[in-house]
């Protein structure tokens, strides 16, 4: 072997090892910065049979969140009504689970880059997370600034409550900055064409009744069972909103019944009967701007011979209703006041009038811009260049890591907990709940 031969080699190799180097330091699979994919919490999965409250400090307030020893969550706030179950399990389950996966800067100056300033504007200021024990001990108090949008997995930039380093970090982090997000809102969905009668009394003694006939087809519109001599309805259709007042009924705010006084000479009743012959009456007042209702659900066969199992079933879905609604006030969005407080000549034609502004079923019709709710700016963050000064190994992700119940367990994470809930069944549940022939756990 010549000398030329032998330097071309060892060029070569020292070509190879370059590029070797140059891909390894590009590789995405490369951990950036220390302590990536670590858990943010080590210890958080192992002991999350111990967590009792969950304090979420938002832009609309603070809110604490107590869990019984049934696993039920309470907004103190709103003297423990129900709480979104499974929302809360599943951010409990995703602070036990979420890793570090590439520390980002530990300058103050640099955190509003990440919607991580705690100390600067209100407006911009980013979610605080507390979950502690039943003795006050802390378990998780986690910043959680703007959701991170570079790769395929979900992660947000983060900061442990305490620490200096920022860190984009693995999970569904998001937090909903509205209240009502996070409670069970949904009080009644009784879909149209389960109505068959809605009949609504005004203070006064004015009424309005709707029907469906017993032969009619499930989508056939109500009509105007008390029709005033010499008048006509705008359209076959007017009445949809009516047949729709309870389809997705959600409150947007609740108080006890005890911190109010019911008005009972002012209370405007709709009664609304389902083809299964349940009976849900919302009776309605306006007070400082705000529709207020209470609610009550019974079985009213109205003399129509039922099965004893249909019956049974629909008496049970009433008392599983009456505990949803006894002892609370429910605050309701103010563009429901038009199906369930709708008055006679809002429904019939004008003098002279002989358009058809109602020709064609659409939209549900007298539904109003929905209620207003505050939401988290999920708009991907402009991260900064360095870490502390130094240039950043990659500008890609680590590869997404795998679902946990796919994965493989850490050896330090073998146990189930109790607490552990199949991802699956938290949607699921959601379902169940939000349909009208499943009671509310």
């Amino acid at each position: 072997m010549n000398s030329k031969t032998l330097a071309m080699m060892v060029l070569g190799a020292g070509l190879l090892w370059g590029a070797t180097r140059l891909l390894s330091t590009d590789s995405p699979t490369e951990p950036t910065g220390r302590g990536a994919q670590e858990r943010l919490f080590p210890g958080l999965e192992k002991n999350v049979n111990q967590v009792h409250t969950l304090r979420l400090e938002l832009r609309a307030g603070t809110f604490h969140f107590v869990r019984n020893s049934e696993g039920t969550w309470g907004l103190k706030e709103r003297s423990q009504f129900r709480a979104d179950h499974g929302k809360l399990d599943g951010l409990v389950l995703a602070l036990a689970r979420s890793k570090r996966l590439e520390q980002k800067t530990s300058k103050p100056g640099r955190y509003s880059a990440l919607g991580l300033d705690s100390e600067g504007d209100e407006d911009a200021r980013p979610a605080l997370v507390r979950i502690t024990d039943g003795a006050g001990k802390s378990l998780a108090a986690l910043w959680v600034g703007q959701r991170r949008d570079r790769s395929a997995s979900e992660a947000y930039f983060v900061r442990i409550d305490g620490e200096p380093s920022c860190w984009a970090a693995s999970g569904n982090l998001g937090l909903d900055s509205s209240m009502v997000d996070w409670l069970d809102s949904t009080l009644v969905d009784l879909a149209s064409d389960q109505v068959r009668r809605v009949s609504i009394t005004q203070p006064d003694g004015e009424q309005v009744l709707l029907e469906r006939g017993a032969d009619a087809a499930p989508n056939t519109p109500l009509t105007i069972a008390n029709l005033p001599e010499g008048k006509e309805p705008q359209s076959e259709w007017v009445t949809s909103r009516f047949a729709s007042a309870l389809q997705g009924l959600k409150l947007q705010d609740v108080k006890p019944s005890s911190a109010l006084v019911v008005p009972a000479g002012e209370l405007t009743r709709c009664e609304v009967w389902t083809t299964d012959h349940l009976l849900v009456t919302v009776s309605t007042w306006e007070a400082e701007g705000l529709l207020h209702a209470v609610l009550q659900a019974e079985y009213q066969s109205a003399g129509a011979a039922t099965e004893q199992a249909d019956r049974a079933r629909v008496t049970a879905l009433a008392l599983s209703m009456n505990q949803r609604f006894d002892g609370w006030v429910f605050i309701l969005p103010s563009w429901k006041g038009s199906a369930l407080r709708g008055r006679m000549a809002e429904l019939l034609k004008a003098e002279g009038d002989t358009a058809d502004p109602f020709g064609t079923p659409g939209p549900e019709l007298g539904a109003g811009p929905t209620e207003h709710v505050i939401t988290v700016d999920n708009a991907p963050a402009a991260e900064p260049e360095d870490v502390d000064g130094a240039p950043e190994k990659s500008l890609e992700d680590p590869p997404a890591p795998k679902p946990e119940s796919d994965a493989a367990p850490d050896k330090a994470d073998t146990a189930a907990p109790v607490f552990e809930i199949d991802p699956n069944s938290v949607e699921s549940d959601k379902k169940a709940k939000a349909g009208s022939g499943s009671p509310p756990e």
